[in-house]
């Protein structure tokens, strides 16, 4: 007899336990999944944290329960280690700035009178266009704006999103990560990263190292004018004395000299007084890019003026230095004829052809430094003190062309080594 009261009673209990278990997760539907659970009915409760992420919630019930067909990752919502770990996405101004209110929806869904969780897709679409640099980083579950168990489009939905929008979570403490610098100019972001910037300054040297290297490029600055204008000088007092021809390698020579000492001015403007700053950097501390050419104040003008310098002339001495070699190939021709006795010349020059040496030496590096400016791939490099092209671009613009002059200089090298081609 006590036996069977014993078992009525723990049957009873089970029996109680699995109804109020049912009545909480609902009955599936036809196709298997969960029917609505009880926050539909009323099921709200009463706020325990008003605050999130240092801003008040401004309501005051909230609800806890989920109506979804696989919960585990939405269980990850009220974990504190997930909302730990999003704030690593606080030292991207723009996206952490339209996470936090998403953040603190999903954490502490507002619960009304009927029970209704509501979380508006507006929300979301806002957080993931603002984060579009990071949205791999970003959760899946939590990324997908077209989740309706997350996210409702009615006009409950949208008070509360407007709600939430409206907040102004703490700023302050947002810093764009290294070497990364907060900026508003929205054609300098970097990387699709809203609100921050490249700084100026190499994040990977210090003081002393950039000090140092400073002043490694001054001596060689120096020490290249000092042996242009040398040789600037001997070369005018040479053709003053020996009036010779109009292409010669001495006057390649000496427009070479001219090149490299222009190119060398942009490297020594650096060295004035807050010049440096005002060639490399913006107002703010950030790269200067040459991104508008509308805008013609002083850091963009100087940092136009030292690449065109710089980028120009060093082309244009390329350039000299290829036709230099072309002139030691012809006066090589000259003197391997002498000794055959015969007039005969592979490339005769007439007085014409000076407009195309000229012309390519002066005119040619034009092209792709007007391209590079119209293209806005002119940035400031803060250790050389100039501005120049930007590493995409490198490539075609700055290796390609010292490729071409040393391929030509060894063909016409290669001509007065074999004199039996001649």
């Amino acid at each position: 007899m006590m036996a069977n009261l014993i078992v009525l009673i723990v049957g009873g209990f089970l029996l109680a336990s699995a109804t109020a278990l049912a009545e909480d997760i609902g009955p599936a539907d036809g196709n298997g999944n969960e029917a609505p659970s009880k926050w539909e009915t009323g099921l709200c409760q009463p706020l325990q944290i008003h605050y999130c992420y240092g801003e008040q919630l401004p309501y005051l019930n909230t609800s806890t329960l989920f109506r979804v067909s696989n919960r585990q990752p939405y269980f990850r919502l009220r974990s504190p280690a997930f909302f730990k770990q999003s704030e690593r996405f606080r030292n991207l101004p723009e996206c952490w700035s339209a996470l936090q209110p998403m953040l603190c929806a999903l954490r502490h869904p507002k619960c009304d009178t009927t029970g209704k969780r509501s979380l508006n897709r507006k929300i979301c679409d806002r957080a993931m266009d603002a984060c579009q640099a990071v949205k791999e980083n970003i959760p899946d579950f939590l990324s997908n704006c077209s989740d309706s168990h997350l996210f409702g489009q009615d006009s409950d939905d949208m008070e509360f999103a407007d709600e939430m929008l409206s907040l102004p979570f703490n700023k302050t403490e947002m810093q764009c990560p290294t070497p990364l610098a907060p900026t508003n100019d929205s054609a300098r972001f970097f990387g699709g990263i809203t609100s921050c910037g490249m700084q100026c300054q190499d994040p990977f040297l210090g003081h002393f190292d950039v000090g140092i290297f400073h002043i490694v490029v001054l001596v060689l600055t120096i020490v290249v004018v000092v042996l242009n204008v040398f040789g600037l000088a001997s070369i005018i007092l040479k053709l003053k004395i020996v009036r010779s021809s109009h292409f010669n390698p001495d006057r390649c020579v000496l427009y070479m000299n001219v090149s490299f000492l222009f190119a060398s001015t942009g490297y020594l403007f650096q060295f004035f007084p807050e010049t440096r700053n005002l060639v490399t950097c913006t107002e703010d501390g950030l790269r200067q890019q040459l991104v508008r050419m509308n805008d013609w104040s002083v850091q963009f003008s100087l940092c136009l003026l030292s690449f065109l310098l710089t980028y120009i002339f060093t082309l244009s001495g390329l350039v000299w230095f290829g036709h230099l070699m072309f002139a030691c190939f012809l006066d090589f021709q000259k003197i391997i004829n002498s000794h055959r006795k015969t007039k005969v010349t592979t490339f005769p020059l007439a007085r014409s052809s000076l407009v195309f040496f000229h012309g390519t030496a002066w005119l040619l590096p034009l092209v792709p430094a007007i391209a590079m400016v119209l293209l806005k791939s002119v940035e400031g490099n803060s250790l050389l003190g100039v501005c120049m092209i930007t590493p995409r671009y490198k490539t075609a613009f700055v290796i390609t062309p010292f490729a071409i002059v040393l391929l030509t200089v060894s063909f016409f090298t290669g001509l007065c080594k074999n004199p039996v081609f001649l």
